[in-house]
């Protein structure tokens, strides 16, 4: 009898060493998955890899950073104020979508998604006013940006070297520009806007 209790106890310890270790392990998973999602810098924005998608969130400026495609040397960028990648740039290759939520950025920076070889889809919400250069450029495979400003000159762009810079070596007639409602005259004649290929959409009211 007493060989037997020994054995249950010893079985019971096993058990709960093998359900220790296994918590350890999952919890383990589950904070390398949250690692993923951080502050940019102090500007009271967040980031996070969700599977291909880049999430933006939380309120402020999107910060300038520096990429290989903005310069053709060191000294040019003497004095730049943010000599920096951005925090999500070794995971470049794997970001096919940038979703930018409402309340979130209210400028989208200088290169921050620059040379982003597989980006395809960006999502643009209308609390973004400003998009400076170099942004976007040198995205080959970008082909679909969803924006949502009634008058889309509520937002600045680099005029007249937008297409020049912000979407450098792309062609704007093979993207598609999904505007609000209605707003589609209006996107035609705005000189940053008009040779993209410009479809409208009802409003998501949830992604505006």
């Amino acid at each position: 009898m007493k060989q037997k209790t020994d054995k249950t106890k010893k079985e019971m310890t096993q058990r709960m060493y093998f359900i220790t270790l296994l918590s350890r392990i999952i919890l383990t998973l589950v904070l390398s998955v949250h690692a993923q999602t951080a502050p940019i810098g102090k500007t009271g924005l967040y980031w996070e890899l969700n599977g291909d998608t880049l999430v933006i969130t939380g309120e402020g400026k999107m910060p300038d950073y520096f990429s290989a495609y903005s310069v053709s040397k060191v000294s040019d960028v003497t004095n730049y104020r943010l000599y920096l990648r951005s925090p999500w740039y070794s995971s470049r290759e794997n970001i096919y979508t940038v979703d930018i939520q409402t309340s979130g950025p209210t400028t989208i920076g200088s290169d921050i998604f620059a040379g982003y070889p597989n980006l395809v889809s960006v999502h643009i919400p209308a609390n973004v006013t400003t998009i400076e250069r170099y942004a976007f450029h040198v995205c080959p495979n970008l082909n679909e940006i969803t924006v949502h400003w009634t008058n889309p000159s509520v937002c600045r762009v680099s005029k007249p070297a937008f297409m020049k810079s912000t979407f450098k070596k792309l062609t704007p007639g093979n993207i598609t520009l999904r505007v609000p409602e209605g707003t589609a005259v209006k996107y035609q004649s705005h000189c940053a806007w008009k040779k993209f290929r410009i479809t409208e959409e009802a409003e998501n009211t949830d992604k505006m």
